[in-house]
């Protein structure tokens, strides 16, 4: 599955040199999107995944754990 240009775009900001003071000023400006959190998370890399976990809404968390997914 393609990422979304919104994701595409976040990724380009994120390199080996991000710092996670940088990934909440990411989330600070994004605040609340599930649909990202999930495109992030399926990535499988960890700054994203970091990312993700900071964007998430746990209200739509699901308890699916079997396939790793959030």
């Amino acid at each position: 599955m393609k990422p979304s240009s919104k994701a595409e775009n976040i990724l380009g900001q994120i390199n080996g040199k991000t710092k996670l003071g940088d990934l909440r000023k990411i989330a600070k400006e994004i605040k609340k999107d599930h649909a990202l959190t999930m495109e992030l998370w399926s990535t499988g890399k960890f700054l994203p995944r970091q990312l993700a976990i900071l964007i998430m809404d746990n209200k739509l968390l699901s308890h699916r754990r079997e396939n790793g997914s959030l």
